[in-house]
């Protein structure tokens, strides 16, 4: 719905709102229908709002989301994101530069 909002220049407007009407009240929005009822009782039109999200541009801005790079353990993915652990020298020894997880860290520093 963002990427919908944002082309209608309605995220002033709605995006609060339905940020509290889906984690606040925990209201769902499954159906196109249940979007086009929410945004039209907001103040906006609901069947705008719905076309706007089957777009183009709306689909290519999703799919570009999508493909973000998200922090995981993998090693594709450390060179977009810093590492979640310290390193860690045990006897003058660096453990922590071969360590992938909390657990691989302790096997290490007993190691050293």
């Amino acid at each position: 719905m963002y990427f919908a909002f944002e082309a209608l220049g309605l995220v002033d407007a709605l995006h609060r709102k339905v940020f509290a009407a889906v984690h606040v009240q925990r209201q769902r929005f499954d159906k196109d229908a249940e979007i086009a009822a929410w945004v039209s009782a907001n103040g906006a039109d609901g069947a705008k709002v719905v076309e706007t999200m089957k777009s183009f541009a709306v689909a290519t801005k999703t799919r570009q989301a999508n493909n973000w790079p998200r922090p995981t353990a993998s090693t594709a993915c450390r060179r977009w994101h810093p590492r979640p652990l310290p390193d860690l020298a045990v006897d003058r020894r660096l453990a922590g530069a071969r360590a992938a997880d909390a657990s691989q860290l302790i096997q290490l520093s007993k190691k050293s």
